[in-house]
């Protein structure tokens, strides 16, 4: 099996707000990929030592549907997600891996407790060749 590496390059570093929406900056046949660093508040900290806090929303806003929402793991975010392509089903992943396919995600907004997370949002945009 061929080791396939694909060449990555930074869009940029941006701050955003919990509830704000994020236009998501695209590339012809390129994925785009979103770290983002989400701190939780003092009183944040606190409660996720003593209890489990509410989780983070991602609200996906794709070209041509209305937004869906998702439950996001903070720690994930920080790691990178795919924000160019929405993958709802089995033949979203197939079309990926066939070839190039038009970004359809436009935005996204990500949906916190203020009190429990930071309301500032660190974000890095980063694109790989998609073909």
């Amino acid at each position: 099996m061929a080791d396939v590496q694909r060449q990555t390059s930074s869009l940029g570093h941006q701050r955003s707000a919990l509830g704000q929406l994020i236009k998501i900056p695209t590339r012809p046949n390129r994925y785009t990929y979103l770290n983002a660093h989400i701190d939780l508040s003092i009183w944040g900290k606190l409660l996720n030592f003593l209890y489990k806090i509410p989780p983070l929303s991602i609200e996906i806003h794709v070209r041509g549907l209305n937004p869906v929402r998702y439950k996001l793991i903070r720690q994930t975010a920080k790691d990178g997600l795919l924000v160019s392509h929405y993958v709802d089903e089995i033949s979203d992943i197939e079309a990926l891996y066939a070839g190039p396919v038009q970004a359809n995600i436009e935005a996204i907004r990500i949906v916190g407790n203020s009190f429990i997370y930071k309301n500032e949002i660190k974000l890095e945009f980063m694109t790989a060749s998609n073909d």
